[in-house]
């Protein structure tokens, strides 16, 4: 992700800051006791930070507890609280306490919280359009890695074909005599 984001030939300063966000619905860090935890790369003796370019944010929703409404205070908490209670305490309702109405954005990621929960089909539809994406993606990786492996025994075939030894060539790919010679497939 990080490294993707620059094109060939550029210069590695021209990378840009990259977040990764995990909400999740376990507890990660059994150790932690905060909601949001940052990880960042840096060195394990001198504590010194490699970049600050990188960051792994971890959310664990179990950690947010229920009596919290009462006395939210930050933006942070006031989403977390939808996020994990909206669904069970207002769909019913069709509306926020008047805390969370004052969150701008919120009342319109409810709002579509509430249609997506309400409608069964659209759900599906969604889920099955995200297992497709990765079902898909899965598979033009297989497709890709089997071609750049039927690639590579086909130039490994062409090299021992115009004499290159063969005992260099298992050496170097780690395709079998028997692969390189008798043409089969991996």
């Amino acid at each position: 992700m990080y490294s993707s984001r620059i094109k060939d030939s550029e210069q590695y300063s021209k990378l840009q800051k990259t977040i990764g966000i995990s909400i999740v619905n376990f507890e990660l860090f059994n150790e932690e006791a905060e909601i949001h935890n940052v990880y960042k790369i840096f060195n394990e003796k001198s504590k010194a930070l490699l970049t600050d370019d990188f960051e792994l944010h971890f959310v664990e929703m179990p950690k947010f507890k229920l009596e919290k409404p009462h006395s939210l205070r930050t933006r942070f908490e006031k989403w977390l609280h939808v996020l994990k209670f909206g669904e069970i305490l207002y769909i019913a309702d069709k509306e926020l306490p008047e805390e969370l109405r004052s969150e701008e954005g919120l009342i319109m990621a409810f709002e579509e919280m509430k249609k997506v929960n309400a409608d069964s089909e659209l759900r599906y539809m969604m889920e099955a359009r995200a297992q497709a994406i990765s079902t898909i993606a899965t598979i033009e990786q297989d497709y890709f890695n089997k071609g750049k492996i039927e690639g590579k025994i086909e130039l490994v075939r062409e090299l021992y074909r115009d004499g290159y030894p063969l005992e260099k060539l298992i050496e170097k790919t780690g395709f079998t005599a028997e692969q390189i010679i008798d043409n089969q497939p991996q």
